[in-house]
């Protein structure tokens, strides 16, 4: 059985990635890999929270 964003079960599911990886490399990475938001450390809280209201929105 396939796992993560591979299983068709959960292709839709949005992504935020939090992490301390602030380089485009990691960024990209994450985008490509089915990352719906990225966010690295610090991060704005007020930002961070308008990206995952328009996820659970979407």
């Amino acid at each position: 059985m396939d796992s993560g964003k591979a299983d068709p079960v959960y292709e839709q599911l949005p992504v935020a990635m939090l992490t301390t990886r602030s380089s485009d490399k990691h960024r990209q990475l994450a985008l490509s890999l089915g990352a719906t938001a990225y966010f690295s450390k610090p991060f704005n809280e007020q930002v961070l929270l308008q990206a995952l209201e328009k996820m659970v929105a979407a």
